[in-house]
């Protein structure tokens, strides 16, 4: 399994993990990242990816 490798990707994986796959909402995870002291640049930029991957997995287990 491939696993976050800085302390920024732990925080986004950290989001991605209380994230809803059927409403996934960047803007609230941001704001909880905030809330909790992460980094909120590096959120930004990498939550995206997450929710890509995310969908991508779901889409697959589907067909």
């Amino acid at each position: 399994m491939n696993e976050p490798q800085t302390e920024q990707g732990w925080q986004a994986w950290e989001m991605l993990m209380r994230a809803d796959p059927a409403r996934f909402d960047i803007a609230g995870l941001l704001a909880h990242g905030r809330a909790l002291g992460f980094d909120e640049r590096a959120l930004a930029l990498l939550l995206p990816f997450a929710e890509a991957g995310m969908r991508e997995g779901i889409s697959s287990e589907l067909e």
